[in-house]
């Protein structure tokens, strides 16, 4: 059986398709297939592999992590965020700054900094996981069926809790592994939820005190013949005096 080969004059390679050689053919019914575009961050022409025009091309690697996270690899930033607007010259970065899909940013609850995917929801999420999201629900619900006024977030009660080197607001002993917000004044008992009404406790301290006063709650522990619990202001000054007047 005779080879058979390219159809056009002049062109002795072997048969493909249609009647075509491999070159003939790619160049007769796939003319975009290796075509040279614009990079989308610089503009350099770059060869793009493949007929679609829904992958972006880029140049380099450079171009793509500033394509990808909004800054240039050399400049070292931190991704927290919002990613801000791009004023360089360049005009097809301005038109991919708003189409950034990586964002950093910061948990509104622990305050942790994470990576989020704009593509998961289309929105910038606030909290950085379900158990913080649940958190953050149950202080929410907490504070709304005591009608009390104001929000506290775990990051404002860690910080206070690692400046008294991991000790309770109330037995100034150590606490081990992460401490209780307590509210100095209950929320049932017209206390406020911002963070100028928790101190960070030890859990035994906060059951013990429950939704008592710091007066009740030390006259319920001298008739038990246990020593009195207090909360100075000099040691923790984010409390109002109004506050603690009324714990009082």
């Amino acid at each position: 059986m005779a080879k058979r080969i390219c159809s056009l004059a002049g062109c002795d390679r072997p048969h493909r398709a249609r009647g075509l050689c491999a070159t003939h053919w790619n160049a007769t019914h796939r003319k975009d297939q290796h075509r040279a575009v614009p990079c989308t961050v610089c503009g350099r022409s770059v060869v793009k592999n493949g007929p679609g025009t829904k992958r972006r091309a880029v140049c380099s690697d450079r171009c793509r992590t500033y394509l990808t996270f909004g800054h240039w690899p050399e400049q070292g930033k931190e991704l927290v965020g919002p990613v801000e607007r791009h004023t360089v010259a360049e005009p097809e970065v301005l038109k991919t700054a708003s189409r950034i899909r990586f964002v950093g940013t910061t948990c509104a609850w622990c305050g942790k900094q994470f990576l989020w995917d704009r593509t998961i929801t289309g929105t910038d999420a606030r909290r950085c996981s379900k158990r913080c999201t649940r958190k953050t629900g149950r202080a929410v619900r907490r504070a709304k069926a005591a009608k009390a006024g104001g929000t506290y977030t775990w990051a404002e009660v860690m910080r206070i809790f690692l400046a008294h080197d991991k000790r309770c607001a109330y037995c100034h002993e150590p606490v081990e592994g992460q401490p209780d917000p307590d509210h100095v004044v209950p929320l049932s008992r017209g206390g406020s939820n911002s963070i100028t009404n928790v101190v960070p406790c030890c859990r035994p301290c906060n059951a013990d005190k429950s939704n008592h006063l710091l007066s009740e709650w030390n006259t319920v522990r001298a008739s038990r013949g246990k020593p009195p619990r207090d909360v100075s202001l000099a040691d923790y000054p984010h409390l109002t005096v109004t506050g603690l007047a009324r714990a009082a």
